[in-house]
């Protein structure tokens, strides 16, 4: 019976499972791995059970925060192996592809929101013919007919990683995207039952907020922040929007990281983040590198994570990195790559 903390590693020869302790792991023990380049490296630590791990044409060089992290993230899947979330997905399933139109790239903006609308009746995505994928057209597909509705033509985007960080707000009523028109960054939504454009804020950029909500946050462009370089939010249903935190106080709470990190340089927020009861948001911090060139990664740097409190008003912790995170359901937790999860109402207090 496997004890806790241990985890299990595959056999590719054998295919037996073997116990690994990531808690009992030492680097020096494993060196082994760096000195092959190809094929099957043997290691065994001290007390451990000995274990096979096939490096496919990687160069591995091993380290204990490597190996222990690579454990216990085996340890967490073994121990859920009874509970299968996909149970629902393996049978009765059918995958198709959401357009037939060939010769385009068809791409959701981003990990951090659904391409789908609150009902599940259409798909939302960003259309391109172009090859690196900046520039083209919102579309509105709907699941049941196929029927496509482009909803803004000729877009330009900051990337194909996220495009136009087009989202559903309103209940699924209207659609907000950012856009840069004649050298002018902007956000925009649409009613899709008029088929109307409004401005909802210029010189800006947009994070994402919640389909099923009305907040949709907004911030000043990361290498060229100026005047925006606060939280700001804006009202889809009123066309409002709020500074709901000012820069300065982000700045004194965190003064000394901000200090370390970004070199006594201006700071502004990035790209935030609303949680699904709309009354959290968190975000990252940015400082201007001084490029214009908004396609650049030297046109800023970008760390962290800040989350706040709408309701509230007032800032609930800071931590130094980013990794991708997102909210849970509950509008409290945050996860992130890594299976590294935290309490955003304990000051950021890390949780299993």
């Amino acid at each position: 019976m496997r004890k806790r903390g241990q985890a299990k590693a595959w056999n590719p020869n054998s295919a037996q499972t073997l116990t690994v302790d990531p808690f009992r792991l030492q680097g020096r023990e494993f060196d082994a791995l760096s000195r092959k380049r190809r094929g099957q490296t043997t290691w065994a630590g001290r007390g451990t059970t000995v274990a096979e791990f096939f490096c496919d044409g990687v160069f591995m060089k091993a380290r204990v925060y490597l190996l222990v992290v690579g454990a216990m993230f085996l340890g967490g899947l073994s121990a859920r192996a009874e509970v299968d979330p996909l149970a629902r997905w393996r049978e009765g399933v059918t995958v198709k592809a959401v357009s037939g139109t060939e010769g385009r790239h068809t791409t959701h903006s981003y990990y951090l929101t659904t391409p789908e609308s609150p009902d599940g009746t259409r798909v939302l995505y960003f259309s391109s013919t172009a090859a690196n994928g900046e520039f083209g057209d919102i579309c509105v597909v709907d699941r049941a007919t196929g029927k496509e509705t482009i909803v803004a033509r000729g877009g330009t985007c900051e990337d194909a990683h996220r495009v136009a960080c087009q989202q559903w707000t309103l209940g699924g009523k209207a659609v907000a995207f950012h856009d840069v028109r004649d050298k002018r960054w902007g956000v925009y939504m649409v009613d899709l039952e008029s088929g109307k454009e409004k401005t909802i804020a210029l010189d800006r950029q947009v994070g994402f907020g919640q389909g099923a909500g009305h907040l949709v946050p907004v911030y000043g462009p990361h290498w060229k922040p100026g005047e925006h370089r606060g939280l700001e939010i804006a009202d889809a249903a009123t066309g409002e929007v709020r500074e709901r935190m000012k820069i300065e106080v982000m700045e004194e709470a965190y003064k000394a990281w901000l200090e370390k990190e970004f070199k006594g340089k201006p700071v502004s927020v990035f790209f935030p983040i609303v949680s699904k009861d709309e009354k959290r948001v968190f975000f990252k911090v940015a400082s201007s590198l001084g490029g214009e060139d908004f396609r650049s990664k030297n046109a800023s740097l970008r760390q962290g994570i800040v989350a706040y409190d709408l309701e509230q008003n007032g800032l609930l912790f800071m931590r130094e990195r980013w990794g991708h995170p997102a909210w849970f359901p509950d509008s409290r937790r945050i996860i992130e790559i890594g299976n590294i999860s935290f309490d955003s109402s304990e000051k950021g207090k890390f949780f299993s």
